[in-house]
């Protein structure tokens, strides 16, 4: 199985557990039920996959980018309709393909046995300018407990507002590390990509991102094993 995880992270991350495990022993031996349901909680977090949020505009072409990224056909609907479309969060399934609401007409859980699931869970959020707006407040949901948000930026128009304000809640707000993708770069030529390139890094850069991680990428390509 390929590793997207670096491997030190996975190492803290295993000795992380081992404290919390030391420290449900000791939270037992003391008798304080407060700090070991705390532990428990921080336990049941720390098993749990990395959990990547990914967010942009309708026609972005993140939920393509997320396909791709997974490489196992369309998992997440490419063109939804933002008036219906929901939050999915997809999953590993040991064996069967499902997919289930879990919070009726606003979020569904998508399984699927693809092998890098067992390492990372993805949340795919409907577009920022998504006419329904408890959509990007459930996507909010999501940040607190990310390990890393993707924005997704449409290579020949990033030049949009409605994604910059999850940008300061994720990054300002909760610390949390983000990264930018220009999706569809197949579309657009080098010119294009630099100008969007420093566009999206200026923008980051005052937003206190010292050093912004920006990304050029083709799904169409990725797709049929082709070089953007």
């Amino acid at each position: 199985m390929n590793t997207v995880i670096e491997p030190t992270l996975q190492r803290y991350k295993d000795e992380l557990a081992g404290l919390l495990v030391q420290l449900e022993t000791f939270a037992a031996a003391i008798k304080n039920t407060s700090l070991t349901k705390t532990v428990q909680s921080l336990q049941e977090n720390i098993n749990q996959p990395f959990l990547f949020v990914v967010i942009g505009e309708v026609k972005a072409g993140k939920s393509s980018f997320i396909n791709a990224l997974l490489g196992s056909g369309e998992i997440c609907e490419v063109g939804a309709d933002p008036r219906t479309n929901m939050v999915s969060k997809i999953v590993y399934a040991d064996k069967e393909d499902y997919s289930r609401e879990t919070k009726p007409g606003e979020l569904r859980e998508i399984g699927r046995p693809v092998p890098i699931l067992e390492q990372i869970a993805i949340v795919d959020t409907p577009g920022t300018n998504s006419p329904v707006a408890q959509h990007e407040n459930i996507t909010k949901e999501f940040i607190p407990n990310s390990d890393l948000v993707v924005f997704v930026f449409f290579s020949k128009n990033p030049y949009t507002n409605t994604a910059w304000s999850l940008v300061d809640f994720a990054h300002k707000e909760w610390k949390k590390p983000v990264i930018f993708v220009l999706q569809q770069a197949d579309l657009a030529d080098e010119r294009e990509l630099k100008t969007s390139r420093q566009y999206i890094e200026q923008e980051a850069q005052q937003r206190q991102i010292a050093d912004p991680k920006v990304f050029s990428t083709s799904a169409k390509l990725a797709m049929t094993g082709s070089s953007p």
